[in-house]
C-alpha cells in the first residue's frame, strides 16, 4: 500500500515503511540491519517519527508513472539510494530529468515539482530517506514540525527562485561536507552522489 497512491498515474507502486508512523512489526524482523543503520541517522529518524518524512523501500513496477506533485514545504530533503535500478527509470525534479543508478544516491528537494517514469521491463527499487533540511538546526525541529502539523505551509526561503535554488545548492554541498562558495556556484535542484 502506498500512502500517496492517488499520485499513481499508471502501473503499480508499493512501499515498505522502515521508519515512520506506519511501520509494520514484521518489517523490523525482515530488515534489522537496514533499520539499525537508519536509526543512527538522527535527522532522518526524527523526521520520520514526527510525521514530517519517512524512510521506505519504494518499488515501482514496469510501465508505471507517478504524476507531477510536490511537498508542501522545503523543510526536508529527500535521498533515493538506488538498490535495483534498470535502464529506463527517470525522475524529473523542476526542469531536470535524471536516472537513478545502482548503489548511488540521488538527492533532491521534493518541494520542487517532480514526477517519475518507469519504462523498463523489471522493477525499480530505491531506499527513500527524508530528513530535516540542514539549514534547520536541531533546536528548531520541534517548532518546524508543530507548525507543519498545525496546517501552515512553512518554507525556508521563498523570496525568489534564484535565492531558493542557491539555498538548496548550499544544502546539497553541506551534505557532501564541502565548503559553501558564496553565491558563485551554479545551482541545481538534483545532485547525483556516490554512496
Amino acid at each position: 500500500m502506498v500512502h500517496d497512491g492517488h499520485l499513481l498515474g499508471s502501473g503499480d507502486w508499493s512501499e515498505v515503511v522502515l521508519a515512520g508512523s506506519r511501520v509494520h512489526p514484521e518489517v523490523q524482523k525482515l530488515c534489522p540491519a537496514t533499520i539499525q543503520i537508519v536509526s543512527q541517522i538522527e535527522e532522518a529518524l526524527d523526521c520520520a517519527m514526527t510525521g514530517v518524512g519517512e524512510v521506505i523501500f519504494s518499488r515501482l513496477a514496469p510501465g508505471s508513472h507517478i504524476k507531477p506533485h510536490c511537498a508542501s514545504s522545503n523543510l526536508r530533503l529527500t535521498c533515493h539510494l538506488g538498490l535495483e535500478v534498470p535502464d529506463g527509470c527517470e525522475i524529473r525534479v523542476g526542469d531536470e530529468i535524471r536516472q537513478w543508478q545502482d548503489k548511488k544516491c540521488l538527492w533532491f528537494d521534493d518541494s520542487f515539482e517532480h514526477e517519475v517514469w518507469q519504462r523498463s521491463s523489471s522493477h525499480r527499487i530505491v531506499l527513500l530517506i527524508r530528513f530535516w533540511h540542514p539549514d534547520i538546526g536541531k533546536p528548531n525541529w520541534r517548532q518546524a514540525q508543530e507548525t507543519l502539523n498545525a496546517g501552515y505551509l512553512l518554507s525556508l526561503i521563498h523570496i525568489s527562485e534564484p535565492t531558493r535554488l542557491l539555498s538548496i545548492s548550499y544544502a546539497v554541498f553541506c551534505l557532501k561536507k564541502k565548503k559553501r562558495t558564496p553565491y558563485t556556484n551554479k545551482s541545481k535542484n538534483i545532485k547525483n552522489k556516490k554512496e
